[in-house]
C-alpha cells in the first residue's frame, strides 16, 4: 500500500517541525519512564498487515543476474502497490538486474521479490507477504512470514530515504550520536534509550554498518543488518531483520550476504 500521507511524520530535508513516524515506531515500540526509555526491538509482522489484491499484487518476472543472465532456478515475483491516489503501480516486467549473490547450493530454499522503494529481495522460498506499505516520503516497509506464520521464521525490510527524524529514532541506540541528534531535532533532552531485549551482540563492522542478534518469545532467533548515513548529502536508513529456525543457518547466511553486498559504503556516501 502507497500511503497517501505519511503517518504522523513530517520530511525533514528543510527545517520543520518534526513529528516522529509512528507507523515506524509501531514496528518497534518505546516505553518511556522518568529514568529512561525502553525501546524494542523489531518483532514479529502480527499487526497492520497489508490485504493481498487490494494493498498490493503479486506478478511472475524473469529475474537477471549482472550480466544479464537469466536466473531460473529461483522463483521471483514483482510487488506492485496501490495508492490511494493514483492506483496500481505500472511498473513492467523488465526490470534492473540483481547485484548480489544467489548461491548455488540454496537456491532450491529461496525465492527474489522486486519492489521498486527496496529493490531486490532475497527470501526464504515459500515465505509469504505480509506487509507491503510505502510513505509518500518514500519510505518502506516489507515484511514475509513462513507459511505456517511468524512462529516459525519472519523477515523485514526497512528503507527510510528522507524522514530524518524517522531515521535517527531507528538509529538510536545503535549508531554513535544519533540519540543525542535526534534530541537536538526535536528540541529536547531525554534519556539514551534501553534496547530490549538486550541483543547478544553488537558488531559495527564500518561507522555505518551495525550487526546484532536477540532473543523473542515465540520466535526463531533474530539477526539484524542495518546501515545508517548521516550524510547532509544523502542521509538514509536501511535495515534487514530475519528469524529463520537453526536449520535453515544457510539460507540466513545468504540472504545476510546478500543484503551486505548491495548497501552502500561509508565512503559511497561522503558529499562529491
Amino acid at each position: 500500500m502507497r500511503l497517501g500521507h505519511i503517518r504522523g511524520c513530517v520530511v525533514t530535508r528543510c527545517n520543520v517541525v518534526v513529528v516522529l513516524c509512528l507507523w515506524l515506531a509501531a514496528l518497534a515500540p518505546a516505553r518511556a519512564s522518568d529514568t529512561h526509555v525502553e525501546r524494542h526491538l523489531p518483532g514479529p509482522p502480527v499487526s497492520n498487515l497489508s490485504r493481498p489484491g487490494e494493498d498490493f499484487r503479486l506478478a511472475t518476472v524473469q529475474a537477471r543476474d549482472a550480466q544479464g543472465q537469466p536466473i531460473p532456478d529461483v522463483p521471483a515475483q514483482r510487488i506492485d502497490l496501490r495508492s490511494d491516489l493514483d492506483g496500481w503501480e505500472q511498473q513492467g516486467d523488465t526490470l534492473p538486474p540483481i547485484h548480489f549473490d544467489v548461491p548455488a547450493a540454496q537456491r532450491p530454499s529461496l525465492a527474489l521479490f522486486y519492489a521498486s522503494p527496496v529493490g531486490w529481495m532475497l527470501v526464504p522460498r515459500d515465505w509469504k507477504l505480509v506487509r507491503a506499505v510505502q510513505g509518500i516520503d518514500g519510505g518502506a516497509v516489507f515484511s514475509f512470514t513462513a507459511a505456517r506464520g511468524p512462529v516459525e521464521g519472519w523477515l523485514s525490510v526497512v528503507s527510510i530515504p528522507a524522514c530524518v527524524g524517522c531515521m535517527y529514532q531507528e538509529a538510536d541506540g545503535l549508531f554513535s550520536g544519533a540519540h543525542d541528534k535526534l534530541d537536538k531535532l526535536l528540541g529536547q533532552s531525554t534519556p539514551a534509550p534501553i534496547l530490549a531485549p538486550n541483543p547478544d551482540k553488537i558488531d559495527h563492522p564500518s561507522a555505518c554498518m551495525v550487526e546484532f542478534g536477540y532473543r523473542l518469545p515465540a520466535s526463531p532467533a533474530v539477526r539484524t543488518v542495518a546501515f545508517f548515513a548521516d550524510d547532509a548529502y544523502d542521509p538514509q536508513f536501511r535495515q534487514l531483520t530475519l528469524a529463520a529456525p537453526k536449520t535453515q543457518a544457510k539460507v540466513v547466511a545468504a540472504i545476510l550476504g546478500a543484503y551486505r553486498q548491495v548497501l552502500p559504503t561509508c565512503k559511497d556516501m561522503s558529499s562529491p
